[in-house]
């Protein structure tokens, strides 16, 4: 790969990279961040003068492969070794060094070598170690049910304002009624289990005179990016806002276990909301089923 380095008053004997940080012989590279530590062992030997001591020298080490036209490609930053690190009548010491690899100077088929720089000349590589490398498996978020809240909030009067949350209790200001129903957050359910993505769409309420309402905003979700809401109440009308990112997978069509959810809207204001369609729902609401879910303490 690239030029041998001649024989120098300190060179390098052998080097190793750590067991812990190899998989079948290969560095084990992460896949989840640019960098990544490992540990290597070098030996170093040294020539010695005649009172014992190790004749003045350096020489620098790090990693490194080579480009398809056999050009270094440095994957750590150097470390240097001095006389000063062999004590007296000591030719050959072992160190340790803790390295960074960039991921990003990594690519395919290539192998990793120390490269050494005794006293200033060209680098060059230590030819007695070869590695491949081998990138981590890729963690896989496993697909489970999650909790989805329903909430509210005042906003613009006395009338609450319902939203859904995935996963993770409603920030500070809203009131949870807990748990609604359990659906998926994981976009991988579509393959795994026929899930739809569910849109929210926001719309903010105006009275007859183009006056924010009461409350001043409504919720919508669909299981289609071309939602439009039902008639607000007598009143009141609807004007897009927009089309969140919200994070939830559910089903268009009933499966086995699965509930309907279902768009309660209120009769004489401008009120929506979602619940479970075997829980109990007032007769000022009319409803229609939004889309499938879990019941609460499914699993």
């Amino acid at each position: 790969m690239f030029a041998h380095v001649a024989s120098s008053q300190i060179s390098v004997g052998s080097f190793k990279v750590l067991d812990q940080y190899l998989q079948d012989g290969k560095i084990l590279i992460k896949n989840a961040t640019p960098s990544t530590e490992i540990k290597i062992e070098v030996v170093f030997a040294a020539r010695l003068n005649n009172q014992g001591d190790a004749n003045p020298a350096n020489i620098k080490i790090r990693l490194a492969t080579g480009d398809a036209n056999g050009q270094p490609v440095f994957l750590t930053t150097q470390e240097t070794i001095t006389n000063a690190d062999f004590p007296r009548s000591t030719g050959s010491i072992t160190k340790s060094f803790t390295l960074n690899i960039d991921k990003s100077k990594l690519t395919s088929g290539i192998v990793i070598s120390l490269l050494t720089q005794p006293n200033g000349q060209p680098e060059g590589s230590f030819t007695g170690k070869y590695y491949h490398y081998v990138l981590e498996a890729p963690v896989v978020s496993p697909i489970i049910k999650a909790s989805i809240y329903l909430a509210s909030m005042k906003y613009g009067g006395v009338n609450d304002m319902f939203q859904l949350f995935s996963n993770s209790l409603p920030p500070l200001g809203w009131h949870s009624y807990g748990v609604s129903f359990r659906a998926y957050i994981n976009p991988n359910s579509v393959s795994e289990f026929g899930t739809t993505q569910v849109y929210e769409f926001r719309y903010n309420v105006l009275d007859q005179n183009g006056v924010v309402g009461d409350p001043g905003i409504v919720y919508f979700y669909s299981t289609s990016q071309t939602f439009s809401p039902p008639p607000a109440p007598t009143g009141y009308t609807y004007q897009f806002d927009a089309r969140t990112n919200f994070k939830l997978y559910a089903f268009s069509t009933q499966i086995p276990n699965t509930i309907p959810i279902l768009e309660c809207r209120h009769k004489t204001i401008p009120v929506v909301l979602y619940k479970p369609g075997n829980t109990e729902i007032s007769d000022m609401y009319d409803t229609s089923v939004a889309f499938y879910a879990y019941n609460w303490n499914e699993q």
